[in-house]
């Protein structure tokens, strides 16, 4: 059976990329104390911006009409890839 466009229901998931890297000296831009660099410290800290990106998606979308559906955002920690290759 063909369903009418009317007639079917959104699902919104948003996904949230953090990117975590392996080590402490990784990246180009690692300019915190040693600490706030180790990949605990991004994951927890990764944690706390995906609740952000959770609270402002749901800010955002409170006025998305009754036919939307919203589900918690996916969160995807990444490693950043770097290669030996030239």
């Amino acid at each position: 059976m063909i369903q009418k466009g009317i007639d079917i229901k959104l699902n919104i998931r948003p996904i949230y990329l953090g990117l975590v890297h392996k080590y402490y000296y990784e990246g180009p831009c690692r300019f915190n104390p040693t600490e706030q660099c180790t990949p605990e410290f991004e994951e927890m800290w990764g944690a706390q911006m995906a609740q952000f990106f959770d609270m402002d998606m749901k800010a955002h979308l409170a006025d998305v009409p009754s036919d939307c559906f919203y589900i918690i955002p996916f969160r995807m920690p990444c490693q950043e890839f770097t290669s030996t290759r030239h």
